[in-house]
C-alpha cells in the first residue's frame, strides 16, 4: 500500500514538472510586442482634458490642476501643448 502511494506521488510530481516545462516553453516562444509610448495628443485627451471645455467660464476663478509624476509622459504632453501655439 505504501509503495502504491509513493509511486502515485512520484507520477503526479513528474506530471506537474512536465506540465510546467511545456507551459514555460510555450510562453518563451511567443514574445509580446513592444509597448509603443502614447503620443502627446492621446495623453492629453486621456489625462488632461475635462468634460468642461472652458472651466473659467463655467466657474469664474477656477484653476484646473494636473500633476504627472512620470517625466516622459509629462514631456510628451508639454510638447503637444507647445505645438498648439
Amino acid at each position: 500500500m505504501c509503495m502504491t502511494k509513493l509511486r502515485a506521488t512520484q507520477l503526479i510530481g513528474l506530471w506537474f514538472c512536465g506540465t510546467m516545462l511545456v507551459a514555460t516553453a510555450a510562453t518563451a516562444q511567443m514574445p509580446l510586442p513592444e509597448a509603443k509610448p502614447p503620443d502627446g495628443p492621446t495623453l492629453f485627451k486621456q489625462q488632461c482634458a475635462t468634460w468642461i471645455a472652458n472651466p473659467q467660464a463655467m466657474i469664474p476663478g477656477a484653476v484646473m490642476a494636473y500633476r504627472q509624476a512620470k517625466p516622459e509622459i509629462r514631456a510628451a504632453i508639454i510638447a503637444y501643448l507647445k505645438e498648439l501655439h
